[in-house]
């Protein structure tokens, strides 16, 4: 038989109903076993395994305790450990793998049956046995296997690309303007090459990221460096695609008077526009979609590698359950990474009024003693006033070093944790520590009194560290008072210089969500975030060229993604130098740069990636204040084009 006819014969076969429901009960039934497969291999209780184990768990456990009271140093008792262990258990149980691989069935079921009923699931399985065999090869060397994986990933990124953009032109598939607008939209997209260019970079970039993590490193660190280059990666390089193409779609059908046909029909310029970023916003939907199932599949896979101080996923080197005695490295990545926290910022003891007012008073004493004639000036009080109140706002954040009197300390208080003592689940302070130089070599010791139970601790300066808490740290006010010294009283170490902690690095955070709907929030930000850029870009592109248009977008996304930079920088160039003089050379910097740090700092304040990587919630009331913000600009924009270009003539008749 001819292979082209046969080709054809099997075309037509997959696209027959009955082929479509005997291929689909089927693809049904294999997602399913393999889910019931892999729930069995990982839940399944051994019985023997659990016996034998049972008692040296209860030992080492025992054993550890033991040493913890021995330690001169820790100042901690049985019962404490044995809370802290139960903390543990309960964090990692409450970040169970089975809703993420749950949810990846489920994606990757509804995208078989898909691609099944669009007629396409001989050409996939083709296609899929093509690759398979490929990377198969390519994996038998050690010189290309890492070339292997790129194949592999890449060609699986695109099939499930390819398929979300046939279900996006099915679903543009309506008779209005609007929709048709949109369905040219996709197909100039398939036939630019600066938009497939681009979309096959995204693919190639997500499959190549996991290859440069350091496999020797803390799983931790590895997931962390994974979901920030991916994620941050995928919206930078889908920013630049939605920026050349939402202008191009819009400048190039001037440009090649095309637009001539398409406004001669009854469409209205705000259908044309809306259409343009509809189409423009649904191609951005199918490929951060595909990123974000690639991103969220291998994050569980690097889960399900060993940790540090495990010999495979959640077992100890020494044999025990990691989920009873989890590793350091393997309780931070559950508790502090793939979680979505809140956190509840430190505030220092508040200072009488009436000592308040008795430093003032001593200190404008003395300098009416030096200068008799102040007394009269009531704008030298007010300055006086200030800078008191100033130093005594920093003294609030300083805990300065031992001294003959003993060793010196700060209170500081965090509030609003009533939520956190209800779910008690367990807490993480999070403090940093700044002293002269911030010399990274150098090592403070630290004690940190909270609710009456001393912690020592050790810190590098200037960098982050986290301290586990139990939520009966909590008072019944939704209280947790800490005290911190400069120093450990308790092992007599000392501390050189006087510590502080900047406003914003001293919190307590606890989970307030699950990371799968915090990943899926996050990824719905980005996408607002691109409809910004598509809504510049369509919008310029009504009265400016391509190159121009590309370049005011460019220039408005620089802006607004760096306004916090900017702003935080701002603070540092005032208009008057450090002698009081004015500047002649900030004021007008400074001038220039407040209007766009104004316009531009509530999007500027939207930063998903920074919260999912660090394990922070992105609530639904900030996605939807997201979208209430970025949606009124979006309108703004395309509003302002729909102005612009409702009032061109973009076909003049010549009389020839």
């Amino acid at each position: 038989m001819n292979v082209h006819r046969m080709l054809e014969r099997l075309g037509r076969a997959q696209r027959t109903t009955r082929f479509r429901v005997i291929v689909s009960a089927l693809w049904f039934l294999l997602c399913a076993s393999a889910f019931g497969g892999w729930v069995v291999t990982v839940y399944a209780p051994n019985h023997h395994e659990t016996q034998a184990q049972a008692p040296s768990v209860q030992s080492q456990q025992q054993s550890r305790q033991d040493q913890a009271v021995d330690a001169p140093s820790k100042i901690i008792d049985n019962a404490t450990i044995q809370d802290r262990v139960q903390d543990a258990q309960r964090a990692l149980h409450a970040r169970s793998a089975l809703p993420a691989i749950a949810i990846g069935a489920a994606v990757v079921m509804a995208v078989g049956t898909t691609v099944i009923w669009l007629g396409l699931a001989l050409t996939y399985s083709g296609l899929g046995v093509l690759a398979l065999g490929a990377t198969s090869l390519l994996s038998v060397f050690a010189q290309t296997q890492e070339l292997a994986f790129i194949v592999g990933s890449v060609v699986g990124l695109a099939a499930m690309y390819s398929a979300f953009f046939s279900i996006l032109e099915a679903a543009f598939s309506g008779r209005s303007p609007t929709m048709a607008v949109a369905r040219n939209v996709l197909a100039e997209a398939s036939r630019l090459r600066v938009s497939m260019g681009l979309t096959l970079l995204v693919l190639f970039w997500l499959s190549a990221v996991p290859l440069w993590l350091d496999s020797g490193g803390q799983l931790r660190y590895r997931v962390q460096s994974f979901l920030q280059y991916s994620v941050s990666g995928t919206f930078w390089i889908a920013a630049t695609l939605t920026l050349f193409f939402a202008a191009a779609t819009v400048a190039f059908e001037q440009r090649d008077k095309t637009i001539w046909q398409t406004l001669t029909k009854p469409i209205a310029p705000w259908q044309y526009l809306l259409g343009k970023w509809i189409g423009v916003m649904g191609i951005n939907l199918a490929l951060l979609t595909t990123v974000a199932l690639g991103v969220f599949l291998y994050t569980e896979y690097l889960r399900q590698q060993p940790a540090a101080g495990e010999t495979k996923a959640f077992v100890n080197l020494d044999g025990s359950d990691g989920r009873m005695s989890p590793s350091p490295d393997r309780l931070i990545l559950e508790s502090q990474v793939l979680t979505a926290r809140v956190g509840e910022q430190a505030t220092p003891q508040e200072i009488p009024e009436d000592v308040l007012r008795q430093t003032i008073e001593q200190r404008l004493q003395e300098e009416y003693t030096r200068d008799p004639s102040l007394r009269d000036d009531k704008q030298f009080r007010n300055e006086v006033q200030a800078q008191v109140l100033k130093e005594v706002h920093e003294q609030r954040w300083a805990v300065p070093p031992p001294s003959d009197v003993g060793f010196a300390s700060v209170e500081y208080i965090f509030k609003g944790l009533q939520k956190a003592r209800q779910r008690g689940k367990p807490l993480t302070l999070r403090y940093k520590i700044r002293a002269a130089g911030d010399d990274p070599s150098t090592i403070y010791h630290l004690l940190f009194v909270i609710a009456g139970a001393p912690v020592p601790a050790e810190a590098v300066l200037n960098s982050a560290h986290t301290i586990p808490l139990r939520a009966q740290a909590i008072d019944d006010d939704g209280v947790i008072r800490m005290q911190v010294f400069n120093g450990n009283p308790i092992t007599g170490e000392t501390n050189p210089w006087t510590m502080r902690f900047e406003p914003g690095s001293l919190e307590v955070l606890y989970p307030a969500g699950s990371y799968e709907a915090n990943f899926v929030r996050v990824m719905l930000m980005l996408w607002i975030k691109l409809g910004f850029v598509a809504a510049v870009a369509i919008g310029s592109s009504t009265f400016l060229s391509f190159p121009i248009a590309c370049l005011l977008t460019a220039v408005v996304l620089f802006a607004a993604e760096t306004t916090g930079f900017v702003e935080t920088a701002l603070k540092q160039w005032t208009f008057y130098n450090r002698e009081g003089h004015f500047d002649p050379v900030a004021a007008p910097i400074r001038i220039g740069a407040m209007p766009a740090v104004l316009a531009f700092r509530g999007y500027a304040s939207i930063k998903p990636t920074a919260s999912l990587v660090d394990g922070r919630l992105v609530s639904t009331a900030s996605l939807l204040k997201a979208i209430g913000l970025v949606g009124g600009w979006i309108i703004a924009t395309l509003g302002l084009g729909w102005i612009i270009f409702r009032k061109r003539e973009l076909a003049t008749y010549s009389g020839h």
